[in-house]
């Protein structure tokens, strides 16, 4: 619970290598398809054979782009196969996901739109939609379609963990836990579940469990400075000062060290107390075990984690959230 060469080639000449090997494999399709081997008794490749070769090469190429960092590229190769196959969703889907990593939530929740009216059910774009409606600040709407995952797949790990984020947006702080609780007992070791669940902890003035989470978050392999940073908020609230600056001068200088450190003294005489004991405390693990592997199924899209706000600000309390691989989570 997780961010990628064309130094001899422009941009231009790149999509036209492309579409000079697109062309080449969609007629070597069509020519193979129309050979017959001795007497003429092979079976002869259909238009439609051709045609469906042809926009999953597309997707293919589009997918390619995407993981080399060439995202309007891909969003080209995508909408070409979108025109070719307009009644497969698996185009739509694959816009909605590069036009996130575009940062165009409104344009991608059009496109998994479009997508779930040709597939009601389809779970990445459930999913894309949910993450795209979270962008766009409307966490009860993006609720809706993870709990419509969760319908169809209770145990889908990535709808757990958008919801956990929807619901605790919207307020829903039991709810929004229970989800991320559920999520962990899934995936013990899912980075972005126990950042997500440890700081709705936080806002929930649970401290204790906060560090106990966060703590096992920063542990894993795939740990970063939002980890940390979150470590170091809830040590600080906590009232542990000294492990709080400890863990900013992971990630900052003695400046941000000195200015955070006020900013939790400011919150803790304003703060309720946090309760005594845990409210729900997880099982003991090994917080070295390398995190599970997300479904594969859905692409991942939406794990989402809350960001770390460095300076001390007042709406520390509402940090934003950054969404993707994962979201993902």
């Amino acid at each position: 619970m997780a961010a990628p060469s064309n130094q001899h080639l422009s941009g231009v000449s790149r999509r036209r290598r492309l579409g000079s090997g697109l062309a080449t494999v969609v007629l070597a399709l069509f020519v193979a398809g129309c050979e017959t081997s001795g007497g003429g008794s092979a079976p002869r490749a259909t238009v439609t054979d051709v045609q469906v070769a042809a926009w999953l090469k597309l997707i293919e190429l589009g997918d390619a782009s995407r993981d080399s960092g060439e995202l309007t590229t891909a969003l080209q190769f995508y909408r070409q196969a979108h025109m070719q196959a307009p009644e497969e969703p698996l185009p739509l889907v694959s816009l909605g996901e590069t036009l996130i990593a575009l940062e165009d939530p409104r344009g991608a929740a059009g496109a998994f739109r479009a997508a779930l009216d040709l597939q009601p059910g389809n779970t990445p774009a459930l999913l894309g939609l949910g993450g795209a409606l979270i962008r766009l600040d409307q966490p009860l709407a993006a609720l809706q379609q993870y709990e419509i995952a969760l319908n169809q797949n209770p145990g889908n790990v990535r709808a757990l963990s958008g919801a956990g984020i929807a619901a605790d947006l919207a307020g829903k702080t039991e709810r929004a836990q229970g989800y991320m609780r559920r999520g962990l007992e899934q995936q013990p070791d899912n980075v972005t579940l126990l950042n997500n669940l440890g700081y709705s902890l936080i806002l929930s003035g649970d401290y204790r469990e906060a560090i106990a989470l966060l703590e096992m978050a920063t542990a894993l392999p795939d740990s970063t400075a939002q980890h940390r940073q979150n470590l170091a908020l809830a040590y600080g609230l906590a009232g542990r000062d000294a492990e709080a600056a400890r863990m900013i001068r992971m990630d900052f200088g003695e400046g941000e060290v000195d200015r955070n450190l006020i900013y939790y003294r400011t919150r803790r005489s304003r703060l309720p107390a946090p309760p005594a004991e845990s409210r729900a405390p997880l099982p003991l693990r090994n917080p070295l075990a390398q995190a599970a592997p997300l479904e594969a199924a859905p692409v991942e899209s939406v794990l989402t984690e809350r960001s770390p706000v460095a300076e001390p600000t007042e709406s520390m309390e509402a940090a934003t959230l950054e969404l993707g691989d994962f979201l993902v989570d």
